[in-house]
Protein backbone atom coordinates (compact mmCIF):
# COMPACT_ATOMS: atom_id res chain seq x y z
CA UNK A 1 0.00 0.00 0.00
CA UNK A 2 1.42 3.39 -0.95
CA UNK A 3 2.20 5.81 1.82
CA UNK A 4 0.15 9.01 1.94
CA UNK A 5 1.34 12.28 3.34
CA UNK A 6 -0.58 13.98 6.12
CA UNK A 7 -2.13 16.48 3.67
CA UNK A 8 -3.31 13.76 1.29
CA UNK A 9 -4.91 11.59 4.02
CA UNK A 10 -7.81 14.00 4.69
CA UNK A 11 -8.77 14.53 1.06
CA UNK A 12 -11.02 12.19 -0.90
CA UNK A 13 -9.48 10.34 -3.78
CA UNK A 14 -9.60 12.33 -6.98
CA UNK A 15 -11.95 10.92 -9.57
CA UNK A 16 -11.46 11.59 -13.21
CA UNK A 17 -10.91 15.29 -13.44
CA UNK A 18 -13.27 17.17 -15.73
CA UNK A 19 -11.87 20.36 -17.20
CA UNK A 20 -13.82 23.36 -16.00
CA UNK A 21 -14.86 25.98 -18.51
CA UNK A 22 -16.08 29.02 -16.54
CA UNK A 23 -15.91 31.23 -19.63
CA UNK A 24 -18.47 28.98 -21.33
CA UNK A 25 -21.01 29.63 -18.56
CA UNK A 26 -20.65 33.37 -19.12
CA UNK A 27 -20.80 33.02 -22.90
CA UNK A 28 -23.78 30.64 -23.05
CA UNK A 29 -26.58 33.28 -22.72
CA UNK A 30 -25.05 35.29 -25.56
CA UNK A 31 -24.80 32.21 -27.76
CA UNK A 32 -28.43 31.36 -27.04
CA UNK A 33 -29.53 34.92 -27.86
CA UNK A 34 -27.52 34.84 -31.10
CA UNK A 35 -29.16 31.54 -32.06
CA UNK A 36 -32.66 32.95 -31.45
CA UNK A 37 -31.88 36.09 -33.46
CA UNK A 38 -30.47 34.01 -36.32
CA UNK A 39 -33.58 31.81 -36.34
CA UNK A 40 -35.94 34.80 -36.37
CA UNK A 41 -34.03 36.46 -39.22
CA UNK A 42 -33.97 33.24 -41.25
CA UNK A 43 -37.72 32.75 -40.78
CA UNK A 44 -38.71 36.32 -41.69
CA UNK A 45 -36.14 36.80 -44.48
CA UNK A 46 -38.57 35.97 -47.34
CA UNK A 47 -41.05 38.62 -46.14
CA UNK A 48 -38.57 41.48 -45.67
CA UNK A 49 -38.98 42.87 -49.18
CA UNK A 50 -42.69 42.10 -49.43
CA UNK A 51 -45.16 44.53 -50.94
CA UNK A 52 -48.48 45.94 -49.88
CA UNK A 53 -51.31 43.46 -49.35
CA UNK A 54 -55.12 43.43 -49.23
CA UNK A 55 -56.48 46.93 -48.54
CA UNK A 56 -53.10 48.66 -48.18
CA UNK A 57 -53.39 50.33 -51.58
CA UNK A 58 -56.62 52.12 -50.73
CA UNK A 59 -55.77 52.78 -47.12
CA UNK A 60 -52.14 53.88 -47.41
CA UNK A 61 -50.87 54.64 -50.88
CA UNK A 62 -53.95 56.34 -52.32
CA UNK A 63 -55.11 58.24 -49.24
CA UNK A 64 -54.08 61.94 -49.43
CA UNK A 65 -53.96 62.39 -45.65
CA UNK A 66 -50.65 60.53 -45.42
CA UNK A 67 -49.00 62.62 -48.13
CA UNK A 68 -50.23 65.95 -46.78
CA UNK A 69 -47.77 68.10 -44.81
CA UNK A 70 -50.53 68.87 -42.30
CA UNK A 71 -51.52 65.21 -42.13
CA UNK A 72 -51.06 64.89 -38.39
CA UNK A 73 -53.36 67.83 -37.78
CA UNK A 74 -55.94 66.35 -40.13
CA UNK A 75 -55.68 62.93 -38.47
CA UNK A 76 -56.20 64.24 -34.95
CA UNK A 77 -58.48 67.25 -35.35
CA UNK A 78 -60.63 66.80 -38.48
CA UNK A 79 -62.96 64.15 -39.89
CA UNK A 80 -60.78 63.54 -42.98
CA UNK A 81 -59.60 60.11 -41.84
CA UNK A 82 -61.90 57.28 -42.97
CA UNK A 83 -61.97 55.83 -39.44
CA UNK A 84 -61.00 57.47 -36.20
CA UNK A 85 -57.86 55.58 -35.24
CA UNK A 86 -55.47 58.46 -34.54
CA UNK A 87 -52.58 56.41 -33.11
CA UNK A 88 -52.66 53.93 -35.97
CA UNK A 89 -52.89 56.68 -38.58
CA UNK A 90 -50.13 58.66 -36.87
CA UNK A 91 -47.89 55.59 -37.19
CA UNK A 92 -48.86 55.24 -40.87
CA UNK A 93 -48.18 58.95 -41.48
CA UNK A 94 -44.72 58.73 -39.86
CA UNK A 95 -43.82 55.57 -41.79
CA UNK A 96 -45.06 57.05 -45.07
CA UNK A 97 -43.00 60.19 -44.57
CA UNK A 98 -39.90 58.24 -43.60
CA UNK A 99 -39.99 55.37 -46.10
CA UNK A 100 -42.44 56.45 -48.83
CA UNK A 101 -43.52 53.33 -50.80
CA UNK A 102 -40.62 51.16 -49.58
CA UNK A 103 -42.17 48.43 -47.47
CA UNK A 104 -38.86 47.27 -45.98
CA UNK A 105 -38.98 50.16 -43.49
Amino acid sequence: MPRLTKAARGRPAAATSVPRLPWLKRLLPFLQAALIIALVISIYWPAINGGFVLDDEGLLTEHPIFRAPDGLYRIWFTADAPDYWPLTYTGFWIEWNLFDKHTTG
